[in-house]
């Protein structure tokens, strides 16, 4: 069984949709996500399809007003390439933003947001499939 995460890439305009695979783990609240194929251009379709990208939900809060916050982190050859904190929320606001800040701090992950990693807060306003606050920090 695994968990369908479709996702839209976009260069110059041109839309690039990328499906993002996690297969359920037995360990609850930890995935492991794949992309089969890759679908922007110049790039062969399986660059990364052998990478694992563990996912972990660090913190959730259920309901109408709900988000969750996960933490991706890829390793290869002993070394982190690759960081994701992705805050997912079903209310577009800075409220709901900040609530997700401070309980990714309270979880730890302040260390990632606050040192000089790499992370940027990505901004989703304008794309045409957001459906809420889907900030995400990335290297």
């Amino acid at each position: 069984m695994f968990v369908n995460d479709t996702w839209g890439l976009s260069c110059f305009g041109v839309p690039y949709p990328q499906e993002l695979l996690f297969n359920l783990t037995d360990s609850p609240g930890y995935l492991e996500g794949y992309v089969p194929v890759t679908r922007i251009p110049g790039l062969p379709k399986d660059v990364v399809s052998k990478v694992v990208f563990p996912n972990t939900i660090v913190d959730f809060k259920a309901g109408p007003q709900g988000w969750s916050l996960e933490m991706q982190c890829v390793q290869w050859m002993g070394h982190v390439v690759f960081v994701g904190i992705n805050y997912y929320s079903k209310v577009n606001s800075e409220a709901a933003f900040q609530e997700m800040d401070r309980a990714a701090r309270a979880r730890g992950l302040g260390l990632w947001l606050d040192h000089g990693f790499g992370l940027r807060r990505v901004s989703f306003t304008d794309c045409a499939n957001a459906s809420g606050t889907e900030a995400e920090l990335a290297v």
